[in-house]
């Protein structure tokens, strides 16, 4: 899961397919959107949003699905880097300056 916004990024393995669903003040999940299909996501295993950028790792297709972020929304959808990878399952991105 990812959150952007006051909104949560669900991936639905399962339902190829990622939930975008808005955080109410208690914590619980209400007006829910499912995103996608098996032609944008396939078995989604985990999201990452950086700067209103969503990585979707694809565990059944080896490939990383890069979508825009527009509130619920997840628009511009696109694989990469499919000859990369073999079932990845996180994005995770560093912004910690190198030392010096």
């Amino acid at each position: 899961m990812a959150i952007s916004r006051g909104v949560a990024f669900l991936t639905d393995a399962s339902g190829n397919q990622v939930v975008g669903c808005a955080i109410a003040d208690n914590g619980g999940l209400s007006y829910c959107a499912p995103q996608g299909d098996a032609t944008i996501f396939n078995y989604p295993y985990d999201s990452t949003i950086r700067d209103d950028v969503a990585y979707v790792p694809n565990r059944a297709e080896a490939s990383i699905t890069v979508c825009d972020v527009n509130g619920k929304a997840l628009n511009n959808c696109a694989k990469h880097a499919k000859a990369l990878f073999d079932g990845p399952t996180f994005v995770i991105f560093d912004d910690t300056p190198p030392a010096s």
